[in-house]
């Protein structure tokens, strides 16, 4: 098939491009590298400031580069333009179905649908409590209450109606989904991980026996994510543990030096308010390290997993993390057995050929 996978979230599409790819499909990818992130595209999607927006836009109309494809995928809603243009969104979806065969919608990240079901209680948890944990400005708050507007889940709805299906990549999307009208059409496909690029470190307390811990911050995410609380907590824990603990913070890095850094540790530290984990937290588990973020039992049944549990699963609450960080301290003698399992969940569920395929069925499918 062609394909054309629009937009980026945390290399997802890129990944995914290279799965197809094994399987002899002939993949585009159009992004705009997430800016600071830098990851790999095929073509540059969308100029910033307003003039290039809308040479962008009359560029997509009329170009042939977006056209004849068997499979287009959108990588959420509001991907092709926000704030002020937001309003060409619905049409170049529109336009999209006209040129190409089948069109999907994926649920990445934030969108109508999950901040609805976030405001709406379907979870216990979510990152909308970090206004009562958080002592730093959630500079991402408003973006996410955004989607509430009455335009934007116009939008969202039209396209979620429109599109052939809907692929979710967390738990928490899926979730969201299945508690509004198009949970028929939706489908979880876990996000995939290029096993070829990310090599097994065997997973070992160094000669000066520290359990050294990572922790990466987006600064204007830090409230949202919850590193910042687990951050306080952590680096109060390596106080009171100060020849036994290591803390290694990087901040708003590149993702090739992110994980130049990360590979020096022992625990990778992940998202406080998630209920599973993202992109970054499953290379960082394909490596063998210690996941520390969200690994809840709605998780792991919606993978099927009913032995391998490789997640230090925390919440917020301040006396449970400190648990489990007391929990890693103790058992340091095991991390290389601890990050063997993670490098087998990772293996077992995410190898980006096996999802590239799961990929091909539900598009072919609808």
């Amino acid at each position: 098939m062609r394909i054309l996978l629009i937009g980026e979230m945390s290399n997802v599409h890129w990944t995914l491009a290279e799965g197809l790819r094994e399987l002899n499909h002939k993949v585009t990818v159009a992004s705009d590298g997430q800016d600071w992130k830098k990851y790999k595209r095929d073509t540059d999607y969308l100029s910033k400031g307003k003039m290039g927006m809308i040479r962008f836009f009359f560029k997509y109309i009329f170009s042939s580069s977006y056209r004849s494809f068997d499979v287009v995928q959108f990588i959420n809603t509001n991907q092709l333009f926000i704030s002020n243009y937001k309003f060409f969104n619905y049409p170049l979806f529109v336009y999209t179905f006209l040129f190409n065969k089948k069109v999907f919608l994926s649920a990445y990240g934030d969108d109508y649908f999950w901040v609805h079901a976030c405001q709406t209680n379907k979870y216990r948890y979510t990152p909308f409590d970090s206004k009562n944990f958080s002592e730093l400005k959630n500079e991402h708050l408003d973006y996410s209450l955004a989607f509430l507007d009455k335009n934007k889940q116009s939008d969202n709805t039209l396209m979620a109606n429109r599109a052939n299906g809907i692929i979710a990549g967390l738990y928490e999307y899926y979730h969201a989904y299945q508690h509004s009208s198009f949970a028929a059409k939706t489908i979880f496909i876990p996000f995939p991980i290029n096993m070829n690029d990310l090599t097994y470190i065997p997973n070992k307390i160094g000669s000066d026996n520290k359990m050294k811990i990572f922790i990466g911050v987006q600064k204007l995410r830090s409230a949202w994510k919850g590193t910042d609380v687990l951050n306080k907590i952590i680096q109060e824990f390596a106080e009171t543990h100060k020849e036994e603990v290591q803390v290694m913070i990087a901040e708003s890095l590149p993702y090739a030096k992110y994980v130049k850094m990360y590979q020096q540790c022992n625990i990778v530290v992940d998202q406080l308010y998630s209920y599973s984990p993202a992109m970054n937290a499953l290379g960082a588990m394909a490596q063998g390290k210690i996941l520390m973020g969200g690994g809840e039992p709605e998780m792991y049944a919606l993978y099927g997993e009913t032995e391998n549990f490789p997640i230090i699963n925390v919440i917020p609450d301040k006396d449970q993390i400190w648990k489990q960080l007391e929990y890693l301290l103790k058992n340091k003698k095991n991390f290389e057995s601890m990050g063997l399992k993670s490098r087998a969940f990772v293996e077992k569920y995410h190898n980006h050929i096996d999802v590239a395929q799961k990929y091909v069925s539900f598009w072919e499918k609808m």
